[in-house]
């Protein structure tokens, strides 16, 4: 690979990644992006694995949250079922039916929901009064009891490290992007060559006239984000 491809690669994947903070309405730093692209592979393999750890249906090395786990054995009652308990524990008051209806639609019927709930309350992980429903000291202290287990695993250790890493550099670059630079002296550029090659300010130095670099004009972006 010669550099003008390498610096158009560089340029289209960030411009991938800028296209995601501009949807998600988030400040762009492009000094973390070439960590991230970097290691990508290690980060690729890492979330993947803490997918799997956090939803896996297999009993963990020790038999925790037995009752919890019996809830969430059906399919789609594991998503259900995550959504009463963040509700509950959201301000700790009682969930409705309609609530829970509200959090998942377009996901489940109603009749699922109906479902998983009346399995909680089965189960004793649940109780109801009127039309709402409580959760019980079990449901509390199995999902803590769960929540000990993962905590505990190096692979979500892993994961969480990335993600508080990655918030850390983002945050750091902003402060840095916040300092006045108007009284540096002219000879001294406050930005990185990663930065100077993603704004394109070597652009006609490496390209040139070539008439092949069709990254000028991209068009809509390759980028697909669902609602």
């Amino acid at each position: 690979m010669n550099l003008k491809e390498h610096v158009k690669i560089f340029q289209r994947n960030l411009r991938r990644h800028q296209t995601i903070y501009a949807r998600l309405n988030k400040r762009w730093s492009t000094n973390p992006h070439v960590y991230l692209w970097r290691n990508r592979f290690y980060f690729i393999k890492t979330f993947a694995e803490a997918g799997l750890l956090m939803t896996q249906k297999k009993k963990s090395k020790i038999d925790v949250a037995p009752t919890l786990r019996a809830w969430r054995n059906s399919q789609g009652s594991s998503f259900i079922s995550r959504h009463i308990v963040a509700s509950l524990c959201d301000n700790l008051s009682p969930v409705t039916p309609m609530e829970i209806n509200f959090a998942v639609e377009g996901e489940y019927k109603s009749t699922m929901v109906t479902r998983v709930l009346k399995d909680g309350v089965n189960l004793g992980l649940l109780y109801k009064a009127d039309n709402e429903y409580h959760g019980t000291s079990l449901l509390y202290e199995e999902s803590l009891d769960l929540i000990v287990a993962k905590i505990l695993d190096d692979k979500l250790v892993a994961f969480c490290r990335l993600v508080v890493m990655f918030a850390d550099m983002r945050a750091n670059a902003k402060k840095a992007g916040e300092l006045s630079v108007e009284n540096l002296p002219a000879d001294i550029n406050h930005l990185s060559i990663t930065e100077l090659l993603f704004q394109g300010v070597y652009d006609d130095e490496i390209f040139g006239d070539d008439d092949d670099d069709d990254d000028k004009d991209e068009g809509s972006s390759p980028v697909r984000l669902i609602s």
